[in-house]
C-alpha cells in the first residue's frame, strides 16, 4: 500500500525548514508501510538479473565528482558522484549531452546519472559503476513505452526514503532502507527505483517529480494512475562503492550542500535520458514489448560492462 503523498513538501533533498511538516508526515508513513528501515522492498519484485523477465539491461562507469546539478537550479549544490555521460555539468542540456563521450556500454546511451557523494566512517567513498535496470515491472509488458528524448527525473531523498534500498554489492540479496554497518565485501551499493508513469506532456516539472509517478498495484497487477497514463519502462539504478581495505564499520552520510553531511534519508538519484531514441525505441520493443516475462532474456537484453572514464 502507498503512503500519503508528499509532494507537496519534498524537493530534491529537503530543506531543514521542513522539520514538523515532515516528522508528522513519517509518522504516517510508518502507519501505512511499517517501520522504516525494514527489509521490505517498496518496489515490485524483479526478475534476477539475468534470469527470465521482459526488460533489458544499461551499464555505466563512473566519471567525475562536481558541485554541479544540471537539473535543479541550486546556487550552493552538494558535491554529486556523476556516472555515463563524459560531460555532465550544471549547464548540460540534452543536445549536449548527444554530442559528448559515453561511460556506458551501449555506445547510443549517453544519458546522465548522479548521486550524491556520500561518506563511510567519515570518509568518501570511491565511486565505480552503476548498473541498470529496464523493466516491464509486473505491468502489460506489451503497453510499456520508451522514456521520451529529454526526460528528466529525480528519485529518493526526503519523503522518499522507501525508493532507495542498500546492500553489499551483487552477491548480495539482502536489501534494507537502512546501508549495513559493515560489507564484508568490500563493497556498498545503493539501488533507486524511479518512477514509471508520465503523464505524456511534460519533460520536467517545478519540482521535477509531479509529471511522473508510480503505477499503483491494482487488481493484481500494476497500473499507472489515470493522470500519468503512459507506462514507461520501471528503472531500478544500482551505484556501487568501494569501501576502504579492512575498513571497519561505518555509517553512511550524504552531501547536502553547504559544506555539511546529513543521514542516508538524503541520498537521492538524478536521471537525464539522452539515449539515442531509435536504438532505446528498439530494447524497449525487443527486449520488454517482445519478451513475456517467462522467456529468457535475448543476449543483447542482459548485463553487460559497463566502460570506464564515463
Amino acid at each position: 500500500m502507498r503512503g500519503p503523498s508528499v509532494r507537496s513538501v519534498r524537493d530534491k533533498r529537503g530543506t531543514r525548514g521542513e522539520g514538523v511538516l515532515l516528522a508528522a508526515l513519517t509518522i504516517a508513513i510508518v502507519a501505512v508501510t511499517g517501520t522504516p528501515g525494514a527489509d521490505a522492498q517498496p518496489a515490485p519484485k524483479q526478475p534476477a538479473p539475468g534470469q527470465p523477465g521482459a526488460q533489458f539491461a544499461a551499464a555505466c562507469g563512473f566519471g567525475h565528482t562536481a558541485s554541479a546539478d544540471p537539473i535543479v537550479d541550486d546556487p550552493d549544490p552538494h558535491l554529486h558522484d556523476f556516472f555515463g555521460n563524459a560531460s555532465t555539468s550544471r549547464g548540460s542540456t540534452y543536445d549536449s549531452l548527444r554530442g559528448a563521450g559515453t561511460g556506458c556500454f551501449h555506445q547510443a546511451d549517453r544519458s546522465a546519472w548522479w548521486v550524491p557523494a556520500i561518506k563511510w566512517d567519515k570518509k568518501r567513498l570511491a565511486p565505480s559503476s552503476a548498473s541498470i535496470y529496464y523493466r516491464a515491472a509486473e505491468r502489460d509488458h506489451e503497453r510499456v513505452r520508451p522514456h521520451p528524448s529529454a526526460l528528466k527525473m529525480i528519485a529518493g531523498g526526503l519523503g522518499e526514503q522507501t525508493r532507495v534500498l542498500w546492500s553489499c554489492g551483487r552477491g548480495d540479496r539482502t536489501k534494507s532502507q537502512v546501508p549495513p554497518r559493515r560489507c564484508e565485501s568490500g563493497v556498498l551499493a545503493a539501488t533507486v527505483y524511479f518512477p514509471d508513469c508520465w503523464d505524456g506532456r511534460n519533460l520536467d516539472s517545478a519540482d521535477h517529480r509531479y509529471h511522473v509517478e508510480y503505477a499503483q498495484k491494482s487488481g493484481g497487477a500494476r497500473r499507472c494512475p489515470g493522470s500519468y497514463p503512459v507506462p514507461l519502462p520501471g528503472i531500478d539504478a544500482t551505484f556501487f562503492y568501494s569501501l576502504p581495505a579492512g575498513a571497519p564499520s561505518g555509517r553512511v552520510l550524504v552531501s547536502a550542500g553547504h559544506g555539511s553531511w546529513e543521514g542516508q534519508a538524503n541520498y537521492h538519484a538524478d536521471f537525464f535520458n539522452a539515449w539515442d531514441q531509435k536504438s532505446l525505441t528498439t530494447l524497449v520493443q525487443e527486449c520488454i514489448n517482445g519478451t513475456k516475462p517467462a522467456e529468457p532474456l535475448p543476449d543483447k537484453c542482459r548485463n553487460p560492462t559497463p566502460r570506464r572514464g564515463g
